[in-house]
Protein backbone atom coordinates (compact mmCIF):
# COMPACT_ATOMS: atom_id res chain seq x y z
CA UNK A 1 0.00 0.00 0.00
CA UNK A 2 2.80 2.69 0.69
CA UNK A 3 4.25 1.64 -2.48
CA UNK A 4 1.13 2.28 -4.21
CA UNK A 5 0.72 5.84 -2.40
CA UNK A 6 4.66 6.55 -3.28
CA UNK A 7 4.13 5.55 -7.18
CA UNK A 8 0.55 7.69 -7.04
CA UNK A 9 2.95 10.75 -5.54
CA UNK A 10 5.24 10.67 -8.04
CA UNK A 11 3.04 10.18 -10.80
CA UNK A 12 1.00 13.36 -9.42
CA UNK A 13 4.34 15.44 -9.83
CA UNK A 14 5.08 14.59 -13.45
CA UNK A 15 1.82 15.60 -14.43
CA UNK A 16 2.16 18.93 -12.45
CA UNK A 17 5.67 19.34 -14.24
CA UNK A 18 4.06 18.34 -17.23
CA UNK A 19 0.94 21.01 -16.94
CA UNK A 20 3.92 23.82 -15.75
CA UNK A 21 5.98 22.79 -18.77
CA UNK A 22 2.81 23.31 -21.15
CA UNK A 23 2.56 26.50 -19.98
CA UNK A 24 6.23 28.15 -20.67
CA UNK A 25 6.33 29.82 -24.00
CA UNK A 26 9.28 27.91 -25.05
CA UNK A 27 10.22 29.57 -28.34
CA UNK A 28 10.89 32.73 -26.16
CA UNK A 29 13.36 30.45 -23.74
CA UNK A 30 15.42 29.06 -27.04
CA UNK A 31 15.75 32.71 -28.74
CA UNK A 32 16.64 33.79 -24.90
CA UNK A 33 19.16 31.38 -24.60
CA UNK A 34 20.60 31.65 -27.56
CA UNK A 35 21.34 35.04 -27.98
CA UNK A 36 23.36 34.64 -24.92
CA UNK A 37 27.23 34.12 -26.57
CA UNK A 38 29.34 31.09 -26.49
CA UNK A 39 31.63 32.54 -24.55
CA UNK A 40 29.68 33.93 -21.89
CA UNK A 41 28.61 30.84 -21.30
CA UNK A 42 32.04 29.34 -20.70
CA UNK A 43 32.51 32.26 -18.31
CA UNK A 44 29.27 31.18 -16.58
CA UNK A 45 30.13 27.50 -16.51
CA UNK A 46 33.88 28.13 -15.40
CA UNK A 47 33.48 30.39 -12.16
CA UNK A 48 30.56 28.26 -11.08
CA UNK A 49 32.85 25.31 -11.37
CA UNK A 50 35.62 27.53 -9.59
CA UNK A 51 32.74 28.53 -6.68
CA UNK A 52 32.26 24.35 -6.76
CA UNK A 53 35.69 23.64 -6.33
CA UNK A 54 35.66 26.39 -3.44
CA UNK A 55 33.21 25.03 -1.26
CA UNK A 56 34.68 21.45 -1.27
CA UNK A 57 38.01 22.81 -0.81
CA UNK A 58 37.05 24.52 2.25
CA UNK A 59 34.97 21.30 3.62
CA UNK A 60 37.81 19.17 2.75
CA UNK A 61 40.12 21.59 4.93
CA UNK A 62 37.38 21.17 8.05
CA UNK A 63 37.02 17.51 7.51
CA UNK A 64 40.65 16.85 7.70
CA UNK A 65 41.12 19.32 11.05
CA UNK A 66 38.41 17.00 12.34
CA UNK A 67 40.30 13.66 11.48
CA UNK A 68 38.72 12.43 8.45
CA UNK A 69 39.22 11.62 5.43
CA UNK A 70 36.68 12.11 2.49
CA UNK A 71 37.67 11.71 -1.05
CA UNK A 72 37.44 14.76 -3.54
CA UNK A 73 34.59 13.50 -5.94
CA UNK A 74 32.15 12.35 -2.39
CA UNK A 75 32.26 15.77 -1.38
CA UNK A 76 31.44 17.37 -4.56
CA UNK A 77 28.09 14.38 -4.19
CA UNK A 78 27.64 15.86 -1.10
CA UNK A 79 27.37 19.59 -1.78
CA UNK A 80 25.49 19.46 -4.76
CA UNK A 81 23.13 17.27 -2.73
CA UNK A 82 23.14 19.67 -0.23
CA UNK A 83 22.77 22.82 -2.65
CA UNK A 84 19.98 21.06 -4.32
CA UNK A 85 18.31 20.36 -0.95
CA UNK A 86 18.38 23.74 0.26
CA UNK A 87 17.37 25.31 -3.18
CA UNK A 88 14.75 23.14 -3.57
CA UNK A 89 12.75 23.10 -0.19
CA UNK A 90 11.31 26.38 1.40
CA UNK A 91 12.94 28.59 3.72
CA UNK A 92 11.99 31.40 5.86
CA UNK A 93 11.48 33.70 3.28
CA UNK A 94 8.63 31.29 2.05
CA UNK A 95 5.53 31.96 4.20
CA UNK A 96 7.46 33.14 6.93
CA UNK A 97 7.11 32.87 10.77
Amino acid sequence: MRRMWHYGLWLVLAGLAGLAARQVPWDHVQRALTEIPLRTWLGLIALNAFILWLFVLRWGWFLRQMGFTVPWHRLVAYRLAAFSVSYFTPGTQFGGE
